[in-house]
């Protein structure tokens, strides 16, 4: 009777609510061989930021680039935000980005300066943070990538 009864609740499959279209996905500017990271993105106040890595000016050194974009995905910063410096980050990991309520943060490892760093962006394009900022460093060798959430009311949970 028991493993009927748990075999009937395993068998409805959970309410996750009605399907939602996506939009066609949109390219951001790119160039060949600028050594672009998988980018990430999320929306809030209004817009969305998308965040990368790559060397676009500075040829061989990583930058945490981002461009604030409209409903339709067009980027509005042009030229795009500079974040900060990413000089040990790999080209595949992409930083992390929520929104509080009020700002976007922006969070990535970079194992050179051994350090978990973040900045905060306003919805309007205008760094919070005059620099970014070093939430935590690190004295071994092993770093994960952060994760970050938001309750969009001012909190913000970082882990690595």
């Amino acid at each position: 009777m028991t493993v009927l009864s748990l075999m009937l609740v395993l068998s409805a499959g959970p309410v996750v609510g009605p399907l939602v279209p996506l939009d066609a996905p949109v390219v951001g500017p790119s160039r060949a061989g600028n050594g672009l990271a998988f980018a990430r993105g999320v929306s809030g106040g209004g817009v969305g930021l998308v965040v990368w890595v790559d060397t676009r000016v500075s040829g061989s050194n990583r930058k945490v680039w981002a461009t604030r974009v409209d409903a339709m995905g067009a980027p509005l910063d042009k030229p795009f935000l500079l974040v900060g410096d990413a000089y040990g980050v790999a080209i595949n990991q992409a930083p992390r980005v929520a929104f509080d309520g009020t700002n976007f943060v922006v969070v990535w490892i970079d194992p050179t300066q051994r350090s978990l760093m973040f900045r905060r962006v306003s919805p309007q394009g205008v760094m919070v943070d005059a620099a970014p900022r070093a939430l935590v460093t690190f004295t071994g060798n092993t770093l994960n990538g952060p994760m970050i959430a938001s309750d969009g009311a001012g909190l913000t949970l970082i882990t690595w």
